[in-house]
Formats: structure tokens, sequence, C-alpha cells
């Protein structure tokens, strides 16, 4: 990634979303893709693919997420774009996962989490700041209007190449059929028609919402202790071949140890049997039981420093 995209990011958000990039590609979130701004990537945006047996089945939902500098330990701004019949389109969305909330963040949770509790949200019943009332049959219109609206969408285009190509085959196959998407009628705004105004609920009718994302967390933090394990022990199966690759290490050790024992019983005996010894003799022998000791010491130092050293050759060829 460019520098440019990232100069308005932390580091740790960088490294973050792009982590949580790799991951929502290699384990997408069902019905959900989504794609940060190539200019940006604080920038998400995703598109929500209607589910089955719901309203909004086979319409395409785009939204975007705006992430703070702060990330993750600060929550993203969530926005809907398409219209829908859920959501007020490109108004903040009052969710536990969002901005509205900083109290109930978890710096846990990734883009997957706030992608699937958004999902989540959207096929529930539950009102909040930014939702609005709409029938079924409201949102079963405006699912079959997102194709062609989301076509006229540059961005939405730029970052979903290929389901272009999925909504201009399918619109293709509709026209066949000769099945055309109604008009829905608008508001004087352009949007459904709103419910009347109403208070943002407590957070704790979010019941089942906060239940998926603590879920989810508990999942990452399985998927974490699970990964460091597996360090551990890659690390203890380093250590263990570098022993076996090096075995002066076990000898020098048991080597060091059996000349203190020799050293310390030179010396018991020198004490006990040198008590007629002349004073010059018994200085001298001192002075060389000192020097063999301090020669020890530097030898013992000299072969950890050695050990050190080829322990992190090891581990850096590892």
């Amino acid at each position: 990634m460019n520098s440019n995209r990232n100069k308005n990011a932390s580091i740790t958000a960088v490294q973050r979303l792009n982590q949580d990039y790799l991951k929502i590609k290699k384990d997408p979130v069902p019905f959900i893709s989504a794609e940060p701004l190539p200019s940006n990537i604080l920038e998400w945006h995703y598109l929500v693919r209607g589910p089955e047996k719901t309203p909004y089945e086979g319409g395409y939902y785009h939204g975007k997420l705006i992430f703070p500098r702060e990330f993750p330990f600060k929550p993203p701004s969530i926005y809907m774009i398409t219209p829908n019949g859920r959501f007020a389109c490109n108004s903040r969305l009052c969710l536990s996962i969002s901005d509205h909330h900083p109290d109930t963040w978890n710096p846990v949770w990734s883009v997957s989490t706030i992608l699937t509790g958004l999902l989540s949200f959207m096929v529930g019943k539950d009102s909040t700041l930014g939702s609005i009332n709409t029938s079924d049959e409201a949102k079963r219109q405006l699912s079959a209007q997102s194709l062609a609206f989301n076509l006229q969408d540059k961005e939405f285009c730029e970052l979903f190449p290929d389901v272009v190509d999925e909504i201009k085959q399918k619109q293709k196959a509709q026209e066949e059929q000769g099945i055309l998407p109604q008009p829905l009628p608008l508001a004087d705004d352009g949007e459904p028609h709103r419910a009347p105004h109403y208070e943002p609920p407590d957070v704790n009718v979010d019941r089942d919402l906060r239940l998926a994302m603590e879920l989810s967390a508990r999942a990452q933090e399985e998927d974490e202790q699970r990964r460091r394990k597996q360090e551990e022990e890659e690390l203890e199966r380093v250590l263990q071949m570098s022993l076996v690759e090096n075995p002066f290490k076990f000898s020098a050790r048991a080597r060091v140890q059996q000349e203190e024992e020799e050293l310390e019983r030179t010396l018991q005996l020198s004490q006990r049997d040198d008590s007629g010894l002349d004073p010059d003799l018994r200085l001298a022998m001192e002075l060389s039981a000192r020097a063999q000791e301090d020669d020890e010491h530097r030898r013992m130092q000299q072969e950890n420093e050695e050990l050190e050293r080829i322990l992190q050759l090891s581990l850096t060829e590892h």
C-alpha cells in the first residue's frame, strides 16, 4: 500500500485494517463483501446481498464504514447508501458497534464482526437512530430497484466490478422474462416515507446484536490463544533443534560443574593438609587457585556468550 493511502491513519490502524482485510478475504462474512478505498484505508465500502427468506432477498445494498485514525481503540461510523427500507440513506447509524456508542465498543471486534452485527440488525425489527419503518412490500420493491440504483454509483462500480457484471446479467435475465421493477412512492426528500420521530431506545434492546458481538469476540480470542500457543510450540521446537544441533551446550554445563567440584575438593584438601607447609608455598597455592577460578569464570562467560549467539542465529534461520 502506498504512503498516500495511509497518511491519515496511525500505524496501529493500518496494521489492524490490513490484518482484517486479509481475514475477510480468507474467511468472508456470509452475504457481505467489503473493500477499502485504494486512496484511503480508513474508508471501507461494503456490499450486502439480501438474505433469502427476507424482504431484502435479491437486493444489493451498498454502504460504507469510516474508521477513525485511532482504530481499533475507537469504533467506526456506519452508513447505508442504497435505499433499503430499513436504514436512512447517508446517515450515521446508531448501533452498539458504531461511533454512536463508544462506551460499548470492544477493540477486539474486527471489520468482520462489525459487518456481521450490521446484517443481524438489518434483518431484525429493533428500532434505533438512523433506522426507518417501511412495509415488507416496500422493502421488496426497493430490493428490485437496488440493482439499477447501484450501477449509477461510480465508487460501487469501481470497487465491486464482479458484482456489477452479476447485476447486469441479472437485469438481462429479468428483461427477457419481462420483469421490471416498479417505482416506489417517495417522500419530498427523495427517501421512502419515514415513520414518525422517536427517541432512540435503550441499548439493552439490542440483545441479539450484542450476543452476536460477544460470540464473535470470544471466537477471536480463542483464535488468538491458539495462535499464541502455536507460536510458543514453534519457539520451543526451534530451541530444541538448536540444542540438538549444538550438543556442546549440554556437555559444557556438566564440564563446568565437574571442574568446580574438583576445584572445591582441591581447596578443601589444601586447607586440611597444608598445616605444615611453608607459608610462601601456601600463599602460592592460594594465588594459583584464585587464578584458576578467575580463568574458569572467564571461560564460562565466553561459553555463555557463544551459546546466546548460536541461539539467536538458530531463531533467525527458523
